[in-house]
């Protein structure tokens, strides 16, 4: 009984904390597409560096990110294109669109 007295507050202190950084949190999503042809490249490498975090695009060549608001470099390869990247500013809560062709 003395632990559930002492654990219940603990964690309902770390799920209060754990609300309110998830809510200082944004989202950054795009899409690759070729510039020529217009069609969507699966596969394609997105990185940021800054927070060591990479995925690849789906079939539909798009892509989504849950990271910190801020500003971060949204950098993409893929064999056969020139690299490319791109600033974006992404708010609390808000969504952010970095799209590639």
């Amino acid at each position: 009984m003395r632990f559930v007295r002492t654990a219940l507050p603990t964690f309902a202190l770390l799920f209060a904390t754990a609300t309110t950084l998830a809510a200082q949190n944004g989202t950054i999503r795009g899409q690759v597409t070729d510039s020529t042809t217009q069609q969507a490249l699966q596969g394609t490498l997105v990185r940021i560096d800054a927070l060591q975090r990479e995925t690849q695009t789906g079939n539909d060549g798009s892509y989504t990110f849950d990271v910190p608001a801020g500003t971060h470099i949204v950098r993409v390869t893929r064999i056969g294109y020139g690299p490319q990247q791109k600033s974006v500013t992404v708010t609390a809560g808000g969504i952010a669109d970095a799209s590639f062709r």
